[in-house]
Parts: structure tokens; C-alpha cells; sequence
């Protein structure tokens, strides 16, 4: 470990708040992309998201990825959240979808909708949803993507292509709320199958949006290790005005570290091969 995150490190253990500046008025609001094919019961480090967003694969559960969400909502440690499960299904042969659970006691869904990108670019379209987020301030308005995008199992050269192609179309999609709302606060993540230094980020980033891991630079987290190597295929990126609001930014590790779960354990430890990223905002 360098002297300089020694330093950093020294510096959070004795501030109560970890580095975050204080603002007169601010409420936080937590945004997590789960971990793809959660089935088990939520970790209890889920049950403060104001939106969680997630990957549900219907071969690996054994029912409907809808009725998955449903179940997960009505869990006794997450009934009291009031959490609304949303999931539009895509067309994917392995019954793949993305969906979200929005905890109804801090956030209205206003809409929600599957956008399939031209000539069947994918079998898992970016669901979209418009969520009012109620603020002792006053409501603001968040536009969430979320996105599984092509996997690299068929090589990741000859793969790119078509995840750099899902990446303009949220691009695309990005530009039209703009479009409508210039201030707009726009979050694209999911599972983009797709590591931080790669073509489909980098058109991300060069459309303006700021990747989460821009906040704790120099430092590169990780949330899927494949063969023994730590990589990053779950990603959170904002448009600027959101990203100014940032305020912390963490994987919590419930799978990647850990071996295959023992069968029957119904806690969170390796629901899933993949960790969830949670990034919390602080809006004035």
C-alpha cells in the first residue's frame, strides 16, 4: 500500500464523516446495481438503496424473474421499505432480464419502459424508468438505464463490436431525455460485460457521462474475479450535475471473493458471481 492512500486512510479513521463535506440542507439517496441473478434474501447493506437495479437469469432461479422481484420485495427485512419490483421481459433465449426494486417510501416511479435497440442489436434492452426521489427540499427527478449488455464468452475482440453498439444506444437514449430535460439526472449501469479501460466505456465517457470509480481514484474497485484475476464488469456512470452530488462510492463484496455456495444457505454469500456496486448521493 503507497504512502499516499496510508495517508487517506489514517485521515478517514478519525473523521466521523469520512472525507464527506457537510451541506446545509441534504438528504441521501442511494443508487445500487445488485449483483446479476440475485435470488436469495437481500443483504442487509441492500436495504437502504433508494433504487436497486439487477440482472435475473429465469434457467438459473427456476421461475419467473418477475415473481423473483416480487418475492424479494415482500421479505420481512425489506417489506417495511415498501420496495416495487419492476422488470419488462426481453426476449433473451436464456430468459436474461434486467429490473429493478425502487423503495416506495422514498422514491414515486413515474414510468418504465423496455427500449429495444434497432435491427435487434439485443435480446436485453435497457429498461428505463423516470423516478420522482421525495426530498426535504423539494421531489427531483432521476432517469435510470439499466443494462445487461453482450457477454465476452464468444472472445472479446470478436464480441466488442456489438457492446460498443449497445453503448451508442445508450447514448442515443441518454441525448433524448436531455434533449427534453437539459438538467436531466441520468444514471446508465448494469452489467455491461465490459472492463473500466474499454472501447464500449470509453464512448460512455466521451458522451459526457462520468464513471463512479472517477470519484475514488487512484483506486480501481473490483465486483467479478475470473481465473484468480479481480476485474470490474458492473458499472455506474452519471451525467455531470449528478456526479457533482457523488458522495460515496463502494462494492460490497458478498460474492466475488467467496468459493460456489454451499446448497440450501439462503444468505447473501455467493448469490452470485458478481458483487454489488452501490454509489449515495447527497442532492441539496
Amino acid at each position: 500500500m503507497d504512502d499516499g492512500t496510508c495517508a487517506r486512510l489514517a485521515e478517514a479513521a478519525v473523521d466521523p464523516r469520512l472525507g464527506v463535506a457537510p451541506v446545509e440542507t441534504s438528504r441521501r439517496f442511494v443508487i445500487d446495481f445488485s449483483a446479476p441473478n440475485v435470488a436469495k434474501p437481500m443483504h442487509v447493506g441492500h436495504i437502504r438503496s433508494t433504487v436497486i437495479g439487477d440482472a435475473l437469469w429465469q434457467q438459473r432461479f427456476g421461475a419467473d424473474p418477475a415473481v423473483v422481484l416480487e418475492d424479494l420485495a415482500a421479505q420481512e427485512s425489506l417489506a417495511a421499505f415498501d420496495y416495487q419490483p419492476l422488470l419488462i421481459e426481453g426476449g433473451d433465449s436464456r430468459g436474461i432480464d434486467v429490473g429493478y426494486l425502487v423503495r416506495g417510501d422514498q422514491a414515486t416511479v413515474e414510468g418504465v419502459a423496455s427500449y429495444p435497440a434497432p435491427e435487434g442489436l439485443t435480446s436485453r434492452p435497457p429498461l428505463v424508468i423516470t423516478t420522482t426521489v421525495h426530498l426535504e427540499e423539494g421531489d427531483r427527478t432521476v432517469y435510470v438505464l439499466n443494462n445487461h449488455f453482450t457477454s465476452m464468452s464468444g472472445g472479446e475482440k470478436p464480441t466488442e463490436p456489438r457492446r460498443k453498439a449497445q453503448a451508442a444506444w445508450n447514448i442515443t437514449l441518454v441525448e433524448r431525455i436531455l434533449a427534453r430535460d437539459p438538467g436531466a439526472h441520468v444514471v446508465v449501469m448494469g452489467d455491461l460485460n465490459s472492463f473500466y479501460a474499454s472501447p464500449p466505456l470509453d464512448l460512455l465517457r466521451e458522451a459526457g457521462l462520468h464513471h463512479a470509480y472517477e470519484f475514488v481514484e487512484p483506486e480501481r474497485p473490483y465486483s467479478y474475479v475470473y481465473q484468480g484475476v479481480s476485474e470490474t464488469l458492473d458499472h455506474i456512470l452519471m451525467t455531470p450535475a449528478l456526479y457533482e452530488a457523488l458522495a460515496r462510492v463502494s462494492v460490497l463484496h458478498v460474492g466475488a471473493d467467496y468459493p460456489p455456495p454451499v446448497p440450501g444457505d439462503p444468505s447473501a454469500q455467493s448469490a452470485s458471481d458478481h458483487d454489488p456496486l452501490v454509489v449515495v448521493f447527497r442532492l441539496e
